[in-house]
């Protein structure tokens, strides 16, 4: 049986799309991601990057609204 939250959370990164549109990229800067991305894949470095990139967003969705105390900045 399929994960339903799983399911879910890959339709909402299936708004690429719309992003694409919102920030009107050009054909230049599309072929100057696919660049990045190829070096990136070629370090074996992109499965790194996913979980980095994406547990960031986690866990600044989970704590984003807890202040720092003084302690915790040095």
């Amino acid at each position: 049986m399929a994960n339903e939250r799983v399911i879910d959370i890959f339709e909402g990164l299936l708004k690429t799309k719309e992003l694409i549109a919102e920030k009107n990229f050009t054909h230049a800067e599309y072929r100057e991601f696919c660049l990045w991305f190829d070096r990136l894949g070629q370090t074996r470095e992109t499965p790194l990057f996913a979980d980095v990139f994406y547990e960031t967003h986690v866990l600044r969705g989970m704590y984003g609204d807890l202040t720092i105390s003084k302690m915790d900045q040095y």
